[in-house]
């Protein structure tokens, strides 16, 4: 335990990484093995629903994916989540038009306790999400503009909407014991119970579900509501007492078929109190910058740069996972003297997010962000979906990756915990 707390502020601002010196070991590699589908305690995912689900395209019913988010639960324990279940896209030449295939759209979205043990991960508790009513929620979309889903590529039409419906992406546990969830569709953030029940749904103000069986509030701002399909709030942070909430998009807002948007590095961060986490309040938003594809590889292309998961490590300063494909990374995204844009008229607007826009002269500061790791530091890694982080120490951090149930582009990929040991501490004032 670390016990001089502005020695963290310090090292903070002050620490700098050598180019060539090792910067982190990897500690250790858990796998999950072969689960089916039907033991995550979910109904929905019978012995008949899953030979459906089969014909209709998922290869494996015992690959689940576990990991779009991660949090320490205790030791060798964590949270983790298995986003809005089992999907893919048919015509995958084109992205943009391609149709999202949900070949199990019964499946519940569900928190699952995972202990490590040996090298392998245990799912010790699966805890899906349900209504008011003790009833299963799905995972499917919940609107008209939102992205149309189907249950197979030879289906006529879309599967209906459903106003419950959440794809949850990052997971952090209250100081109740209650869990604060994020995803993608509104985008929102959720109050859940320990026993799934979902006590609240925080959405923009445009994007509330109506006839959803549990409470929602509309306090975003709802200029969150634009963000791009598919890539909404994937990154979740909580304060250590419990006060701050972190959301953040996982790109920039504007359609990346829009010249003006399509090289955007803006990436917006909404700051949420949720000290009294029924009747939380928005306290801030601020931008920050993705880092310039031309890190990744010469390939790479801007769009491509997903943050996908942070953690909080000191007041308004986050460890933030940022991932393209073949490389992810670590960065320290501060937050302290970047413009709270929350009350300026541009806020409401994708003006900020324009290629080229001048911040400066709008007046705003951007988040800083340093790079304190990468997966080049380290053999052994090897997925293009990591989506989860979390900070078990000053020099420890786990990553988790989304396997996406072994479909689509990760067929035949695991779901694996690796245990990363940085060689200078983060400036954590505090141990989980």
């Amino acid at each position: 335990m670390f016990k001089n707390l502005a020695l963290f502020t310090l090292l903070f601002s002050g620490v700098e990484f050598s180019a060539h010196a090792q910067r982190a070991v990897l500690a250790g590699t858990y796998t999950l093995p072969r689960t089916s589908l039907s033991q995550l305690g979910n109904p929905a995912c019978s012995e008949t629903a899953l030979a459906i689900a089969k014909k209709n395209g998922l290869r494996l019913n015992d690959m689940p994916s576990i990991g779009s988010g991660l949090a320490k639960a205790g030791e060798n324990e964590f949270f983790g989540i298995t986003d809005r279940g089992p999907n893919y896209k048919a015509g995958e030449d084109d992205e943009e038009t391609a149709r999202r295939i949900v070949p199990l759209p019964q499946f519940c979205p569900t928190i699952v306790r995972l202990k490590l043990a040996g090298k392998e991960i245990r799912i010790a508790q699966a805890i899906p999400l349900r209504d008011s009513r003790g009833q299963l929620i799905s995972g499917l979309s919940n609107m008209k503009g939102e992205e149309p889903l189907y249950d197979s590529a030879e289906a006529k039409s879309p599967l209906p909407f459903d106003p419950n419906g959440v794809d949850l992406e990052g997971i952090r546990v209250l100081p109740d014991g209650n869990f604060l969830l994020c995803e993608e569709y509104s985008p929102s953030i959720l109050v859940v119970g320990t026993n799934g029940q979902v006590l609240m749904r925080y959405t923009p103000i445009s994007k509330t579900p109506t006839n959803a069986t549990y409470p929602v509030k509309a306090i975003l701002p709802d200029i969150f509501s634009q963000r791009r399909i598919n890539k909404g709030f994937e990154n979740l942070a909580l304060s250590a007492d419990g006060k701050f909430a972190y959301a953040i998009l996982q790109s920039p807002m504007g359609d990346v078929r829009e010249k003006h948007f399509a090289q955007s590095r803006v990436i917006r961060v909404l700051k949420l109190d949720v000290s009294q986490p029924l009747d939380a309040k928005v306290a801030g938003e601020y931008l920050a910058l993705a880092s310039p594809a031309g890190g990744y590889s010469a390939k790479t292309t801007q769009q491509k740069i997903s943050w996908s998961d942070a953690d909080w490590i000191a007041p308004d300063k986050l460890l933030v996972l940022e991932r393209a494909k073949g490389l992810a990374k670590l960065l320290l995204v501060d937050l302290s003297g970047a413009t709270n844009i929350l009350e300026r008229k541009e806020a409401a607007t994708l003006t900020l997010e324009e290629t080229g826009a001048d911040l400066a002269a709008l007046k705003i500061q951007p988040a800083s962000a340093r790079e304190i790791f990468s997966t080049r530091d380290v053999a052994g890694i090897d997925s293009d979906k990591i989506e989860g982080v979390a900070v078990l120490s000053p020099t420890e951090v786990a990553l988790a990756n989304d396997n996406d149930f072994s479909i689509g582009p990760n067929q035949n990929e695991n779901s694996w915990i690796w245990i990363i040991q940085l060689t200078e501490p983060l400036p954590v004032v505090r141990q989980k």
